[in-house]
């Protein structure tokens, strides 16, 4: 299977100028914890085998979690990860998509040879179960990412249910989830049919060492380690897993530190009147222009040395992506944003 890359997005342009501020990134800014370093160059840790490793790794995420151990597979990354669900998901029939939404996952599940049925969220970017084609029940799968890539729209509790009770799987991909104030972890105690997405690139801060989970019934984990898992889990990411999980609390404060600045940069983008933030549950906020151009400000941004993702999707031309990074950041990018406006 194939290991994921780093976890960086997708640009509608190249930068021309070298960034110095990247607010593109979506990977923590303040992770890894110190510790994982010291894990990771520990040679008594490195020598135990694979498969002891990954049962440590699994008990630390079902006790963090508050799940059983045999609710929970793990795989090198999202890119091996999502394709091995994909291809359990989609023997039922088309897979369920909502976009506007990262283009990854989407092209992942064509691989997988997955017949696709895009469910266009609605003008607030919010998944609406009502909207869903009629077929008869369990005959499709549906794969939604909460919060959302690159909207920050979260799937709400009550259609999730809907959905949850139409489909034959509901694959829900929380990579995003430790910056929301809530998760979808009750519906996987309520149903046996919703699988839920981690990773430990984003949220840990580990882009150099791939590493995703799922949680998911027992007989839907046991079924898909017996068909789908061709190779063990890399032993340093899995070292480095292990370390995360040790230590939640560090991991959890810099989500908060995050999820306050993303508070912050939503009311001084208000603020500045040229810019319509839209309410966020992730590590970025997504504002969309009410003056000039994007390219114009791409070039701009670019002159500054300042990175933010510029979306490619169908209703997004006229978006910009800006995670939550510190208060430094912020006031940075408002500064350049103000000196954009004189020139308007």
């Amino acid at each position: 299977m194939v290991i994921a890359t780093s976890a960086q997005p997708r640009t509608a342009a190249p930068s021309r100028h070298p960034a110095s501020l990247r607010l593109d990134l979506l990977a923590n800014p303040y992770a890894p914890a110190p510790v994982v370093r010291e894990h990771l160059n520990n040679a008594d840790e490195a020598s135990l085998p694979v498969d002891r490793l990954e049962s440590i790794l699994i008990a630390r995420i079902a006790r963090y979690h508050r799940v059983a151990p045999e609710t929970i597979i793990v795989a090198n990354g999202l890119a091996e990860l999502l394709p091995a669900l994909f291809r359990r998901v989609g023997s039922a029939g088309p897979l369920l998509v909502f976009p506007p939404a990262d283009d990854e996952p989407q092209r992942l599940a064509q691989e997988a040879a997955c017949d696709l049925i895009a469910v266009p969220r609605n003008p607030a970017f919010q998944v609406q179960a009502s909207a869903i084609p009629n077929h008869p029940l369990g005959s499709y799968a549906a794969y939604c990412m909460s919060p959302n890539d690159p909207t920050g729209s979260q799937l709400r509790l009550q259609d999730a249910v809907t959905i949850a009770r139409t489909v034959s799987h509901l694959v829900i991909d929380e990579r995003h989830s430790a910056y929301a104030a809530r998760d979808h972890l009750p519906l996987h105690r309520e149903f046996d049919n919703v699988v839920l997405i981690r990773t430990l690139e984003t949220w840990g801060g580990l882009p150099g060492c791939p590493l995703a989970y799922a949680i998911a019934g027992p007989a839907f984990v046991r079924e898909t380690r017996d068909h789908e898992r061709s190779g063990s889990v890399d032993c340093r990411s899995l070292l480095a897993g292990i370390a995360a999980f040790e230590h939640t609390r560090y991991l959890d404060a810099a989500a908060s530190k995050i999820t306050q600045e993303r508070v912050a940069l939503i009311r001084a983008l208000r603020k500045l009147n040229m810019l319509r933030p839209l309410p966020s549950a992730a590590n970025f906020v997504l504002a969309t222009l009410e003056r000039g151009n994007r390219d114009h400000l791409q070039s701009f941004l670019d002159s500054r040395g300042i990175a933010v993702h510029y979306p490619v999707q169908p209703g997004l031309e006229n978006a910009i992506r800006i995670s939550a990074c510190s208060a430094h950041a912020t006031s940075a990018l408002c500064q350049a944003l103000i000196s954009w406006a004189r020139d308007l």
